[in-house]
């Protein structure tokens, strides 16, 4: 199969019964989705998918969407697409899925039920679905949204990007980077933010004291947060899961290292919280705004809980980059969500309306505003809000620390194997071997390696010029 080709064309034999056939590939690609709940019940949580049905004679938009922990936001969403369907003439409704497991057996039941909604915005990421054959070219609703707002930032252009064609559109830029509770570091004659590694855990073990209920570091021991707290770590010691060319190279002594200091954190120098092997993705948040943690690595969410309810915290709290070692760094992490049109939508006319709507001047101005940092711009055109440009922190954010951000796949693209190395939970798995069930950093990685590479082998023999 070429690039020119869709992903869901027609199937040629495979000479070699090693090789994966694009069925094979669909069924095990759908069911990893599902791994952490499938059972019995898997194909009972489908309902409400793709249909186009028409709801007293006119056509309904369906749509599955992450529910991020800003409600403000999401409550801007609804009226967008509300505000679609009336000028439209169709009905549209939001299903807001959790960040737990119950939404990966959701998705797995409706890929293969092949009842998905119209519009999705998966647990994971896109790219599995383009893999999949799920989702249709949406080249000129990007073009039109671009045109609307400034133009996109050339990396998130590179995002849905596959043979010169957009397949998904990012929504918002999260990212992640450094709170440091600069008074708590101020007590001990420390200066932050401090954006290199080897200080940051110097200064976190002058600062923990578990007989006050104080840590140094709030990072992540678990799959919850992975994303915002491994990054800059792996980066800062020369490693990554991908090589430019989309091969797997965890298997580098610098990888090793990475996860040896990573999880020397909890094991060895203890300055992260006992509770942190078991953390979900709102753990740091909450540690932080309990006064717990004297540094996160998260989103902007943080900023909008302190902004809130804990005016002192915020007062106290300075913010950077961080993971500098050598010659690398300091780094932010960005993750691009994005929403796809399925393929056996009935109503894809409509749903880019939904879609357009969302990202338009009106809405996502309000939607920016709404998420108080916790989520940022893809479009060049917003920068220059007042939002960002009157307030301090959020200045310094677009500023100093954006330009810093690289994206959780980098240095290559979010392919189909980091969508299923990320699904499959692997990286938590290797954290926990580690932390919890006794494995030395090498055979945690091992595994987690192998298991990598299986998943890329796959999709590097069905799409072979995906990859270099």
């Amino acid at each position: 199969m070429t690039m020119n080709e869709q992903p869901d064309g027609a199937e040629s034999p495979q000479a070699d019964p090693k090789r994966y056939t694009r069925r094979q590939a669909l069924r095990w690609s759908a069911g990893t989705l599902g791994a952490l709940a499938a059972g019995p019940t898997l194909l009972a949580g489908c309902g409400n998918g793709s249909s186009g049905k028409k709801s007293g004679g006119r056509k309904h938009v369906s749509m599955w969407l992450m529910k991020y922990y800003v409600p403000e936001a999401n409550t801007v969403i609804e009226k967008a697409a509300q505000e679609a369907a009336d000028k439209g003439g169709f009905t549209v409704d939001i299903q807001w899925l959790p960040f737990e497991n119950s939404s990966y057996a959701k998705w797995s039941a409706a890929v293969q039920a092949n009842q998905m909604p119209d519009i999705g915005m998966p647990v994971g990421y896109p790219a599995q679905y383009w893999a999949m054959g799920k989702v249709v070219d949406v080249s000129d609703l990007f073009d039109e949204i671009g045109k609307d707002g400034g133009g996109w930032f050339d990396y998130v252009k590179d995002d849905p990007t596959i043979n010169g064609k957009q397949w998904w559109i990012p929504l918002f830029n999260e990212t992640a980077f450094g709170f440091y509770r600069k008074d708590v570091f101020a007590a001990k004659g420390i200066t932050a933010p401090i954006g290199d590694l080897d200080q940051l855990l110097h200064a976190a073990q002058q600062v923990t004291d578990p007989a006050k209920k104080m840590y140094g570091l709030g990072l992540a021991m678990s799959h919850g947060d992975w994303a915002h707290n491994l990054p800059p770590v792996l980066w800062a010691f020369g490693a990554s899961l991908q090589d430019k060319d989309g091969r797997i190279v965890s298997d580098s002594p610098e990888f090793v290292d990475a996860i040896t200091w990573y999880t020397d954190l909890y094991l060895k120098y203890k300055v992260t919280p006992p509770g942190a092997p078991s953390w979900t993705p709102a753990s740091n948040n909450q540690e932080y705004a309990a006064g717990t943690i004297a540094f996160a690595a998260n989103t902007g969410s943080i900023l909008g809980t302190i902004r809130k309810d804990k005016p002192d915290i915020l007062k106290n709290t300075v913010l950077g980059p961080w993971g500098q070692r050598g010659g690398n760094g300091p780094f932010a992490v960005t993750n691009l969500p994005g929403v796809f049109i399925t393929k056996t939508s009935k109503a894809q006319d409509e749903a880019k309306a939904v879609i357009k709507s969302i990202m338009s001047p009106t809405y996502y101005k309000q939607f920016l505003v709404a998420a108080q940092s916790n989520f940022l711009p893809v479009l060049k055109g917003y920068l220059d809000l007042p939002f960002f440009t009157q307030d301090a922190l959020n200045s310094q954010i677009v500023k100093e620390i954006l330009p810093a951000a690289r994206t959780r796949w980098w240095p290559y693209k979010a392919t189909p194997t980091f969508s299923e190395v990320d699904s499959q939970v692997l990286w938590g798995k290797m954290l926990q071997r580690i932390t919890t069930q006794h494995w030395s950093p090498k055979q945690a990685v091992d595994e987690f390696t192998k298991a990598a590479k299986d998943i890329n082998d796959k999709y590097r023999q069905l799409y072979p010029n995906l990859y270099g």
